[in-house]
């Protein structure tokens, strides 16, 4: 362990992994820090993206003995086993957390376990789980810790019956019932999952209706299908207070129509997350903060010029891939690489609920405020893979400029949604238009064949 570093990463999360990788194939001496090795990967590894697309995708499994019939298949799968479910999501877990320190070890990139906080704009103090403390100064600092669920004030978790994702991911039994407060990604996830394993799932948004940032059509669309697995949604509607019984939660509501209390076994707060910069002493160096997002350059560049932000911390979208290409632009800008900034209206967006939701770019009402559009569009169920897999639900519609017929935004609610996206996202990034990419010639039966039906 050495005392100077080139650059040093706080936190070993997608943005801060993958710094230190590009860094160290650039010969740069690295160090990365965070809490303990147990964290390697951040939490779209250890309580994120892989823990609840493995329950996400056991779901599926579990939901097509539902549907063996219309196969002329006979299934009767035993109820779901929490405990066993999530012992195999922790597999998978610790296999992809021992590709990560494999990877820095690979590389030669020291790591050190703690809690880092600045002492100047040249040094950081870390300090273990037993006290002891340690100083480390560097050129170069990449700020990468991420972030945590945020919590409503009143509705503080008490990780029995009201608990966060965090949480979520290791239940080790199946609710009765449970109430998700919050109908954004997260929440519509943990819904589709815990629904299909035999929770009575309601939904809670404060907002006028379901993931709010997508197309309106997508949000209408996806609201009907997940009344159809037996999921209740109020919107626009406000969650008053919280009390905790012994094996329940009553939920007093403020809805449209009056107050209204629902009981559940578990409330799961998926309110949104902020960022883990309290803890790093920044005013110590008078970082510029907005709020508790750390500002930054298109480059990622704080107001110091030696310390950088990535991820999670800064305002842009929370995506672990976005927080990926960040942390390889930042380690390129400080190896004077010149990189090219990242244009956030070509990143995707996923959610993986069933039916999955994926899109890129403007939603209707936004490219309609921008000018005169083009909206084409075309239903699953008339994609002949989707006949054959009974998966016939929703449809993809392309955004369009009525001249040039560019396309401006992809939303995409369906099978395999969050896989064909990315096609469309190239012809996006790239500038095609739908006259070009209709002479992509593709594979029968296919999901992505759909595109060339649409067109």
């Amino acid at each position: 362990m050495k005392a100077f570093y080139d650059v040093i990463i706080i936190g070993a999360g997608p943005a801060g992994f993958s710094a230190a990788v590009r860094l160290a194939r650039l010969k740069k001496k690295v160090c990365l820090v965070d809490l303990d090795k147990q964290h390697f990967g951040g939490t779209c590894l250890n309580l994120g993206c892989v823990p609840t697309k493995f329950l996400e995708n056991t779901a599926e499994i579990f939901r097509s003995q539902k549907e063996a019939a219309v196969f002329g298949l006979e299934a009767n799968f035993n109820a779901p086993d929490m405990k066993k479910i999530v012992s195999c999501s922790e597999k998978t877990v610790l296999k992809l957390r021992k590709a990560v320190e494999w990877m820095l070890n690979k590389h030669q990139i020291d790591f050190l376990e703690g809690k880092a906080s600045f002492v100047s704009r040249e040094k950081i103090i870390v300090t273990g789980s037993n006290g002891s403390s340690k100083d480390l100064k560097a050129s170069f600092f990449i700020i990468a810790v991420g972030s945590r669920p945020k919590v409503p004030k009143g509705l503080e978790p008490d990780n029995q019956r009201v608990i966060t994702s965090d949480e979520a991911v290791k239940l080790k039994e199946v609710p009765q019932s449970m109430v998700i407060v919050g109908g954004g990604a997260i929440g519509c996830e943990f819904a589709s999952i815990y629904s299909s394993f035999g929770s009575k799932v309601t939904i809670v948004e404060a907002r006028s209706r379901l993931i709010p940032g997508e197309d309106e059509e997508i949000s209408r669309t996806l609201n009907r299908e997940l009344k159809k697995q037996n999921i209740d949604i109020y919107t626009s509607t406000e969650i008053k207070r919280l009390d905790k019984k012994k094996n329940q939660v009553e939920v007093l509501i403020k809805t449209v129509n009056g107050e209204e209390t629902l009981k559940a076994e578990y409330v799961l707060l998926s309110c949104g997350r902020i960022p883990n910069t309290n803890d790093l002493e920044l005013e110590k160096i008078a970082l510029n903060l907005n709020k508790r997002f750390i500002k930054v350059d298109e480059f990622y560049k704080t107001n110091l010029g030696n310390i950088y932000a990535v991820g999670d911390v800064i305002f842009s979208p929370m995506f672990a891939y976005t927080a990926q290409k960040e942390g390889v632009i930042a380690a390129e800008a400080i190896s004077g690489k010149n990189p090219q900034s990242l244009d956030y209206t070509n990143v995707p967006r996923a959610i993986f609920c069933a039916p999955q939701v994926a899109s890129v770019g403007l939603t209707e009402s936004e490219a309609r405020k921008a000018g005169e559009i083009k909206i084409d569009k075309q239903f699953f169920k008339a994609n002949s893979l989707a006949v054959i897999k009974h998966k016939e639900s929703g449809f993809v519609k392309i955004i369009s400029g009525a001249k040039g017929k560019k396309i401006l935004g992809v939303h995409i609610i369906g099978h395999q949604a969050t896989e064909i996206i990315h096609e469309f996202v190239l012809a996006k990034c790239y500038g095609l238009t739908i006259d070009k990419i209709k002479k992509v010639l593709h594979v029968h039966p296919t999901i992505s064949e759909i595109f060339q039906e649409q067109i």
